[in-house]
């Protein structure tokens, strides 16, 4: 019993180390083709986009409605790009966004 005991147990250990061996080599060539993935990427600008915000002079009711007067002096940002899944290209959803 000894003896089957220890090569049942030695096959078991060798599957898991195949098995554990297998599922690194996977993870390490998705971020082996991820890093190389670069093509179409860019470099940050190198002129920061520099946004004014106005001070509100009334009460902002957080309802998700832009129903105050002071959202009408905001500033709109909607110089916005795509970084996922890959830079640049159209976007799906235009986004603007105000601050005060």
């Amino acid at each position: 019993m000894n003896r089957f005991h220890s090569a049942h147990t030695t096959i078991d250990y060798k599957q898991k180390v195949i098995k554990l061996l297998s599922i690194l080599s996977l993870f390490f060539i998705s971020q082996i083709n991820a890093q190389n993935n670069t093509e179409g990427n860019f470099a940050p600008p190198d002129n920061v986009q520099k946004i004014r915000v106005t001070k509100a002079t009334s009460v902002i009711k957080v309802d998700g409605n832009l129903d105050e007067s002071d959202w009408n002096d905001a500033i709109v940002i909607r110089d916005f790009f795509r970084r996922e899944p890959k830079q640049g290209g159209t976007v799906k959803y235009k986004t603007e966004v105000r601050f005060l």
